[in-house]
């Protein structure tokens, strides 16, 4: 009877992250995929098909990293929300000291991801490439948002005269 390797099994053998598909399959940085079960399939020899899966792999990353950002970053604008109307604590009483610092390197992950996300882009086939044009833009736009919360908060309660 031969032997089959389990899902921890095949990730030390594959020896790269590996991210879990919202269909429960997992993808690999090299391109394997698995079901997270007994049932796993080995990086592609084809040179497009292993792009196609990297960039998959990277995509997803993106996504995890960028929620990991957005979900603090939408709750220290709204704990400023909060102090601008008079409701709340200042976003560094509320978080504490270096929130903005965990920001920026959330923040520097997504640029570093997105970097490699566009570096894979630019290797995939010219028709697999096209559809992504719309992403990368709202990707911009996205990372320039992320940029802008630290200037918006005040350092202080403007007073009234």
């Amino acid at each position: 009877m031969p032997y089959i390797e389990d899902f921890s099994e095949f990730g030390q053998r594959m020896a790269c992250e590996a991210l879990q598909l919202k269909d429960v399959s997992f993808v690999f940085a090299n391109g394997a995929r698995s079901d997270g079960g007994w049932h796993h399939s080995e990086p592609p020899t084809d040179e497009a098909a292993r792009l196609r899966l990297n960039h998959e792999f990277l995509r997803v990353k993106l996504e995890r990293v960028t929620h990991r950002h957005n979900d603090p970053r939408d709750r220290v604008e709204t704990q400023n929300e909060f102090f601008r109307s008079g409701w709340g604590n200042h976003p560094d009483d509320h978080f504490g000291p270096g929130w903005q610092e965990e920001l920026k390197r959330r923040a520097d992950e997504i640029a570093a991801v997105d970097k490699e996300l566009a570096a894979a882009e630019a290797k995939l086939p010219a028709e697999v490439s096209d559809p992504f044009v719309a992403l990368r833009k709202r990707r911009a736009w996205e990372k320039f948002e992320a940029a802008q919360v630290g200037t918006r908060i005040p350092d202080a309660l403007p007073v009234s005269e």
